[in-house]
């Protein structure tokens, strides 16, 4: 839901509300992100990473990474 501020603020024609610049929902870009790295995880990430695509978590942090870049 979102949330604006208002305020009162004078103007020639009398005190008006006005929404406070800022407040309330925004357009926010984000930027596409690659895969990360393989290499640059640590071996408990990887076989985190393993687990949940479905490949064999066993072995050195070099063949978890050669099963994940084989089942991409």
């Amino acid at each position: 839901m979102a949330r604006y501020v208002y305020e009162w603020k004078p103007t020639q024609f009398g005190n008006r509300l006005f929404r406070r610049p800022g407040s309330g929902p925004r357009a926010v870009k984000v930027k596409a992100t690659a895969a990360p790295d393989l290499t640059t995880l640590k071996k408990d990430e990887l076989i985190e990473l393993a687990a949940e695509k479905g490949v064999d978590t066993a072995g050195t942090k070099a063949d978890i990474i050669e099963r994940l870049e084989g089942d991409s």
